[in-house]
This record gives structure tokens, C-alpha cells and sequence, in this order.
């Protein structure tokens, strides 16, 4: 269904209401400023909405007494930016504060003093002077803001903020009445968590869960069960492709310390691993098996000497000493100096 295009288009929009605003952002902030009071009792949250506004509209007040001109800041820093991109326009004056504005680029405007309108429909849009309204101005050097609409004048903002909030006493001072107190409604816990973000209409652009991940665009998900697109190995339910290769799964625990053992970064694993073959190898190195022992022994009773002999013949394998790091070298030869600095010492050795 198409929308008129007076609800989204500037260039249809009506020149009453002296607004170019394609938002809703009065009512977006009142709704933030009042986020707080949202989950309250109904008193405690009438009573704060009621001190905020109070007090806005009290400072506000204050804010357009300070004011230095017929006009406000921000409608003064429009103007000023519009006054310097007029630099580039040249008017010419064609009677009855009418008229013809052109611009560096080419393009002639009509503008009209009088009737506060120019052809390029800005100024009858917002109420604010435009460029080339601006550039006219400037001929009989005229004060852009006599030219600005009511609404946007002191006046204006002082009537809209004259009404006041009267302040009141607290609920312990509230006259009694013979009247049933007024109850919060019944409290009934909807499943699931509570919301706290607005809910976006359809033709609003979905925001990413995650901000800091870049979405994947045009690349196809493939299945690592079926090779079907469109879906991952997770949510798949047809049975599994014997073609397609199951992809290997890395210990990357493994493979650092297979790196740091390679590049010499971690000796004092490769160390401990390296002490404990040595003393499994001792352990089964170390003198005779149980069945050379018991053939020794048998042949000890019935020839000694024969015995003493084989079993002197047993080659001995004693244990290669382990091969130490540079730390734990390093460590080594200090103690060696410090023990050789203790032996000469001629306090302890007169």
C-alpha cells in the first residue's frame, strides 16, 4: 500500500506548521527522560513526572530572559550559517521587496520579502530565513532576524512556557477524605523477561544483536554433515554425505606448547617430561631384571663363584644425566660460586 507523501516528503509538506522535521524525537525524549518513573507505583510516577516538568519548564523560563535577540541560539547559529553561504549568491532587486537571486552554480531563485517565501520553498517550509532570502537581506543590509516567523520570536517561547506548576506538599501532609484508597492494579508476571527497548515498526531496519561483528554478506552457509546450503551441521537433519571429508578439530592447547618446545620458549616442560622417561628408563635399567635375579640366585647356591661372575658380567646402564636448561644452568653455576666464595671465605676458614 503506497503512503502519501505529505507524511514522509518535504517537498509536499504543508507551510503552517512551520516545520521540516521528518522525526518524532519530541516525543522519543519525553519518553527517555521519564524511563526512570516508568516502573514505578502510579503516585511515585505521576510525582516525578509531575518535578520534571515543573522544573523544565521553570528553566526554560530562566534560558529566554538570558536570550540576546529576538530570536534563540540555535535559531541564530542558522542564520549565521545561512548568512555565509549567501556570500555566493547575488541579488537583484526587481521592486516591492521582491527579488531575483542567483547563485554560483547557475541557478536563479525568486524570493519574496514581503510575502516570506522563496522559490526554493525552504523558507516557506521552516520559517527561517534561506540563503538566498539571506543574500536579499543583505541589499538594503536589513537584520535577518525581523524576518525569522513569530514562533521562533521571544514572545512566542515566553507564552509557551508561562504556565506554571504549582508545587505541593508531600503525601503525609494530604488532606483525609472518607474515600476507599486508591490501589495499584492487579500485578500479573507475564512470561519471559520484560522489555525495555520500544517496538520497531516493520519498515524499520533491524539492528545487528552483536554491533562489533561484521554480518556475513553473500557467502552462502554449507553444511559440514550434507553439504546443503543454507543451513550448518547443527540444525541439520538429513543423514550424513560419506563424500565429504569431516573436518579435523585442533587441540590448540597442543600445538602452542608443540611451538613453544620447537622455538626453545618453554624449556621447563620439555625439562619435566624429559626427567620423567629418565627415570622410568632408570627405573628399568637399574640393575637386573627379576628373572636374571632369580637365575643368579639359583646359580649362587649351586656354584658361587659362576655366579659372581654372571652376575658381574651384567653390563651396567646407568642413567644418562639429564641435560638441564639455560635457566636452571644459570642457577647452577651461581651456586657453585656462591659455594666456592663460602670455602675460601677466611672468616669461616682461619
Amino acid at each position: 500500500m503506497e503512503k502519501d507523501p505529505r507524511h514522509w516528503s518535504r517537498a509536499y509538506f504543508k507551510s503552517d506548521s512551520k516545520c521540516d522535521m521528518l522525526m518524532n524525537n519530541l516525543c522519543e525524549a519525553f519518553n527517555r527522560s521519564i524511563m526512570d518513573a516508568r516502573d514505578k507505583p502510579i503516585l511515585t510516577m505521576l510525582e516525578r513526572i509531575r518535578l520534571y516538568i515543573m522544573l523544565l519548564m521553570a528553566g526554560r523560563r530562566v534560558l529566554c530572559e538570558k536570550w540576546h535577540g529576538q530570536v534563540g541560539p540555535r535559531i541564530r547559529k542558522i542564520l549565521e550559517k545561512n548568512k555565509g553561504k549567501a556570500q555566493w549568491c547575488i541579488p537583484k532587486a526587481a521592486g516591492q521587496n521582491q527579488f531575483e537571486v542567483m547563485h554560483h552554480s547557475g541557478r536563479t531563485f525568486a524570493v519574496d520579502l514581503n510575502g516570506h517565501s522563496c522559490s526554493c520553498h525552504a523558507w516557506d517550509l521552516n520559517g527561517i530565513p534561506c540563503l538566498h532570502a539571506c543574500a536579499a537581506i543583505s541589499w538594503f543590509h536589513g537584520n535577518p532576524e525581523d524576518f525569522c516567523d513569530a514562533v521562533y520570536k521571544k514572545e512566542a517561547y515566553l507564552r509557551a512556557y508561562e504556565p506554571m506548576i504549582m508545587p505541593m506538599t508531600s503525601q503525609d501532609q494530604w488532606m483525609k477524605v472518607n474515600l476507599p484508597p486508591l490501589l495499584p492494579p492487579k500485578y500479573h508476571k507475564q512470561p519471559g523477561r520484560p522489555k525495555k527497548t520500544r517496538k520497531q515498526a516493520v519498515e524499520e531496519p533491524k539492528l545487528p544483536s552483536n554491533p562489533y561483528k561484521l554480518p556475513r554478506y553473500d557467502i552462502p552457509l554449507k553444511c559440514g554433515n550434507c553439504g546443503g546450503e543454507g543451513r550448518n551441521r547443527s540444525s541439520c537433519k538429513e543423514p550424513r554425505n560419506p563424500n565429504i571429508k569431516p573436518t579435523r578439530k585442533r587441540n590448540i592447547a597442543k600445538d602452542k606448547l608443540a611451538v613453544r618446545r620447537r622455538d626453545g620458549g618453554d624449556q621447563s616442560g620439555g625439562q619435566q617430561n624429559m626427567q620423567l622417561r629418565q627415570r622410568k628408563h632408570s627405573s628399568t635399567s637399574q640393575g637386573p631384571s627379576q628373572s636374571q635375579a632369580s637365575q643368579v640366585a639359583a646359580a649362587s647356591l649351586s656354584q658361587p663363584s659362576e655366579a659372581a661372575d654372571a652376575f658381574q658380567s651384567q653390563p651396567s646402564q646407568t642413567p644418562e644425566p639429564a641435560k638441564l636448561s639455560r635457566v636452571q644452568q644459570r642457577r647452577k653455576r651461581m651456586k657453585d660460586q656462591q659455594r666456592s666464595h663460602f670455602v675460601k671465605d677466611p672468616f669461616f676458614h682461619p
